[in-house]
């Protein structure tokens, strides 16, 4: 049973870091996605 326990923990564990990983890469993209919109509106506004 301890065995099972130990494989689940390790396949939680890894899901946590992917998840993690996946919320770091969104946001990166999301950020750098709102900057370059805001960007261009400013640009649109000034012309």
């Amino acid at each position: 049973m301890s065995d099972f326990q130990d494989k689940l923990g390790g396949i939680l564990h890894y899901l946590t870091l992917i998840a993690i990983g996946l919320g770091v890469i969104l946001a990166i993209i999301i950020g750098v996605a709102i900057y370059f919109y805001r960007k261009n509106k400013k640009s649109e506004i000034l012309r």
